[in-house]
Formats: C-alpha cells, sequence, structure tokens
C-alpha cells in the first residue's frame, strides 16, 4: 500500500496536526521533535514503530472532532478555542449565518419589548433571516434585554460612542457594521417601532428584487428637491454582489461633504442632511443603480399597509421630541396587540397543504380530459410539490420535457410554447394559494 502524505492543517507552540491528502486520517505531531520518515501505510488503522524509540510516540492517530449543533438557546461566540482550524471561527450554530437567504439589520434604542415582538415576527416569515442587532445606546436594563435575545439566529453587537458630529449617526454606524457582517445574498432593513404584516413579506421582498439592487420604501419627506428618489430603511432589502460593486456605504461622512443641503435638525418634520440614508442614496444615484420602489411613508405618524406597520418615530422621537412621542406610545399599544394576534395565528400549525404547481398542473389537464394511467404523472407532480413554487420556475423546461413525453406516449399533439403558458398557469395558481393562505 502507498505512504501516508502528510498536509499540515493547524499549528501552535506545543503541536502541529496533520492529514493525510489521500485517506483524510489524522495525526498529531509534537513540534519539538522532527517527524520520522514513515508514520504508516495509507489505509491502515495502526502505526509503524520507528527504529528510535523516542520517537514511536510522536505521531499518533488524531481523530476528526465531533463539532456541536446548536439550534436554540445561548450560543458561544468565536473564536471556540477548544475547538481546532477551522471550527473555532465557523462556530457552532447548526445553521451557520452566511447559510441564510437575508439577513436583517437593526439598530437599536431602548424599547426590548417591542425589538422582540419586530424580531417574532421576521423570524415567522416563510423565508428565515438571520438577525443582526446593533444597540447605539440603551438604557443598562433594556440593554440586557437585548442581549437576552442572543440566539442561532440573532447576534447582538454594542456601540459604545464618546461622541458624534451629527445626531443620526450612531444609526448609521449601527447599519455599516450590520452590512459588514452580513455574508448572505441580501440584507434587510428595518426599525424596532416597524411590524411585518404579512408572512411572505421577505419571500416579496426577494421575488422583486430579481434584476435591481435595492427594492423597499420611500424615504418620507424631506427638504431637499431629490428625496422622492431616495429610499428609506424602514423595509428595504439590498442585493449584497450590487452593494459590493458600488462600493456604497451608510457613513455620513461622505454625505456631510454635500454642503448646500446640511441641516442638523431632527425635530424638523422635513428632516435633516446628512441623514441616516444619505450616503447610501448618494451612492444608488452616482451609480445609476436599478432600484423599485414598493412604499412610502409620511412623517411622524402611525404608516400602515398592506405589508407593514411602522409606529413612526416613537424610538428617536424619545430623545428630541417628546409631543410626538406621548402620541407614538398610545399608537404603539395599538400596533402591539395586533402584531401579537398576528403572530399568534402564524405560530398556529399551517393547514394541510392542498396543492402546489405539481397538484395545479394535474387539474389543469384534468379538465382538458388527461388524467394519470400507468404513467410518472403523479410521481413527477410530487416532485413539482416539493420543489415549490421558486423550484418549478427555474425548472420549467424540465416539465415541458416531461409533459412532451408523455404526449408522444399517448400520440397526441403537443406545442412547446403551450406547454410553458401551461407550466406557467400551475405556477401562478399555486402562489395564489399559497398567498391566500398566508394573509
Amino acid at each position: 500500500m502507498t505512504q501516508h502524505k502528510l498536509k499540515e492543517i493547524v499549528r501552535n507552540a506545543e503541536f502541529v496536526r496533520l492529514q493525510c491528502v489521500h485517506c483524510g486520517e489524522w495525526f498529531k505531531h509534537s513540534t519539538n521533535r522532527e517527524l520520522p520518515a514513515n508514520v504508516g501505510e495509507c489505509g491502515e488503522k495502526r502505526l509503524v514503530a520507528a527504529q528510535e524509540p523516542l520517537l514511536q510516540e510522536i505521531v499518533k492517530p488524531y481523530a476528526k472532532p465531533t463539532v456541536p449543533s446548536i439550534t436554540s438557546g445561548p450560543v458561544p461566540t468565536i473564536p471556540i478555542r477548544e475547538l481546532p482550524h477551522p471550527y473555532f471561527y465557523h462556530g457552532v450554530c447548526a445553521v451557520k449565518p452566511w447559510e441564510y437567504q437575508v439577513t436583517v439589520a437593526l439598530p437599536c434604542l431602548d424599547h426590548a419589548e417591542e425589538t422582540a415582538v419586530c424580531v417574532e415576527l421576521l423570524r415567522a416569515q416563510t423565508v428565515k433571516p438571520f438577525f443582526v442587532l446593533v444597540d447605539t445606546g440603551s438604557k443598562p436594563e433594556e440593554l440586557a434585554k437585548l442581549e437576552a435575545m442572543r440566539a442561532a439566529d440573532v447576534e447582538v453587537h454594542r456601540l459604545a460612542l464618546n461622541g458624534t458630529r451629527y445626531t443620526i449617526d450612531p444609526i448609521a454606524i449601527a447599519l455599516d457594521l450590520c452590512f459588514s457582517r452580513a455574508d448572505t445574498p441580501h440584507v434587510f432593513t428595518t426599525h424596532q417601532d416597524c411590524f411585518v404584516r404579512r408572512r411572505d413579506f421577505l419571500e416579496y421582498l426577494v421575488r422583486e428584487i430579481e434584476g435591481h439592487a435595492v427594492v423597499g420604501w420611500q424615504l418620507s419627506p424631506r427638504f431637499h428637491a431629490d428625496w422622492r428618489q431616495m429610499f428609506g430603511h424602514t423595509a428595504t432589502l439590498f442585493d449584497m454582489a450590487a452593494w459590493d460593486a458600488m462600493g456604497a456605504t451608510w457613513t455620513l461622512r461622505r454625505a456631510a461633504r454635500d454642503g448646500e443641503k446640511k441641516r442638523d435638525d431632527p425635530v424638523h418634520c422635513e428632516g435633516c442632511w446628512p441623514d441616516t440614508e444619505s450616503a447610501m442614496n448618494m451612492t444608488l444615484l452616482r451609480c445609476g443603480a436599478k432600484t423599485k420602489l414598493l412604499g412610502s411613508e409620511e412623517n411622524y405618524t402611525r404608516n400602515k399597509d398592506e405589508w407593514i406597520d411602522h409606529v413612526r418615530s416613537l424610538v428617536c422621537s424619545s430623545l428630541y421630541n417628546p409631543q410626538h412621542n406621548a402620541k407614538a406610545r398610545v399608537w404603539m399599544v395599538d400596533a402591539m396587540r395586533e402584531a401579537r394576534e398576528r403572530l399568534a395565528a402564524w405560530r398556529e400549525p399551517p393547514p394541510t397543504p392542498q396543492g402546489g404547481p405539481g397538484t395545479e398542473l394535474k387539474m389543469l389537464l384534468r379538465r382538458m380530459g388527461i388524467v394519470s394511467r400507468g404513467c410518472k404523472c403523479d410521481e413527477r407532480a410530487r416532485q413539482m410539490d416539493e420543489w415549490g413554487i421558486d423550484g418549478c420556475k427555474k425548472n420549467a423546461e424540465t416539465i415541458v420535457d416531461w409533459l412532451a413525453e408523455e404526449a408522444a406516449k399517448r400520440h397526441l399533439p403537443f406545442v412547446r410554447a403551450a406547454g410553458r403558458l401551461l407550466v406557467k398557469r400551475a405556477v401562478r395558481n399555486a402562489r395564489r394559494k399559497q398567498e391566500a393562505m398566508t394573509r
């Protein structure tokens, strides 16, 4: 048999961990001794003793570690020194932060109770996100509650700033941290006082962002003329590949260079400059990014539409506008009641799915007099239901091939264009039923 070919994996002051590139067997080698020429035949679980007795125990088989997998409860932060490379930086969450489709970026200031409801509503979405919460200066008792929210899908970070030039700077700094931390295809920004109203909201945004850099809610009215082209961070989804390509940032240092707009007056009903989103929006406009506005808001009111319920601006007004904050607290009581009712309904076991694209296609074919008989139709319908709406859209041509194959077996005429239309209609019908169930 061939000899082990060892590759160094990790080294510290005491030993080196090596692995055979042929069979994957692990070895542990003391760094203060010379590696013997022969450490055993590849594929065998024994060591060949070296000639010198002192070298007999130098190289020992080293088992690949069993890495714990955490799905709930407290999560140890990295580096986890008890684990070898690369596990001590990968962490022990069952689903890694980079294995989600969306990261939620959520700056926080006090209001831990509202934040918890906001997170739970997003956690119940059909597209499950990863959360990055960044505290911007909460009271100690509120910070403790926010930090207690740490979980396998929630990180909580804290800014401890000595001072900022602009009133809104801490939020922009927090968002920059969130976007730097994110390692998912998309990032969703929102507020602590904004509650989603439909369970498929993130799914809807992911669908809408295809071909765009940003989709979401328009910036509320501002004193500068170009606000109508700009996005707020109330409920906005960002494509991170486009973000990186533009070299975008939230850093207000960039936006502050536009002296014509400068006004640091957050109490004013038409906002200030630089504002939280100023640098981000300037980058989008400068790069000519393809974007899509999906909704709009007004300042200093409760904004409620099909998708979101935003008690604007409960959090920030607690610092600089006590008159509005008193009104916002009243609105928040009702918003929290409704949000908890939605959450309770969403947590109920969903009804047994009665369909999917495959089931819908079978129904369409049945209306045309084509039924399953000794064929693969039922099996393929189940496959389509497992794929779901997005999977069937990706595999549309495969499904059309199945239709063509079955038509040939039954000696029926077949036109591919008609087959595509049939598949699209089945997918559309399945989506309508799914949306009706989640409302």
